[in-house]
């Protein structure tokens, strides 16, 4: 971090922030890892790095919803869907998040099509990436049966 601050490289200080952020919110406090996220986020966009900006919405998001607030975790995967320029299996990994905060919400519906366009544009990013997605798609789609009173049945159809 001061080598990024002593260089002056926005760029470089933003990657820094995000990772010391995502850190410090998932091991020390929430509170700190947004505001430390904040600041990458800011440092991105001034530095023209959107993929940069992307990550911290997206590491913003999982702070928002691991701490109950899954209308910010919204807020920020839309946020970083805005942004152009950015690599397809972070914003597979936006738009899957915001299916997560569609569904604590209670709109199970909608978060399904959020992990849907997930998966079509993990897609782009790889197999592994697809992958991820289908799996959370699928525990959405069971959750939603199971709300619904249509529990999945444990025989395999043919």
């Amino acid at each position: 971090m001061r080598l990024a601050q002593t260089a002056e490289d926005k760029a470089l200080e933003a990657t820094a922030l995000n990772a010391l952020g995502r850190i410090v919110g998932m091991s020390r406090s929430a509170v700190e890892g947004i505001e430390l996220l904040e600041l990458a986020r800011e440092r991105a966009s001034s530095s023209n790095v959107p993929s940069q900006a992307a990550v911290a919405d997206l590491n913003l998001a999982y702070l928002a919803n691991a701490s109950g607030d899954p209308a910010g975790a919204e807020s920020h995967t839309r946020r970083g869907l805005e942004l152009e320029g950015v690599y397809p299996a972070t914003v597979a990994m936006l738009r899957a998040n915001r299916g997560l905060a569609r569904a604590c919400a209670g709109d199970l519906d909608g978060a399904l099509a959020l992990q849907l366009a997930a998966i079509r544009t993990a897609g782009l990013a790889g197999s592994r990436a697809c992958a991820r997605r289908a799996v959370a798609c699928l525990h959405l789609y069971l959750a939603r049966r199971t709300c619904r009173g249509q529990a999945p049945s444990p025989k395999r159809s043919r």
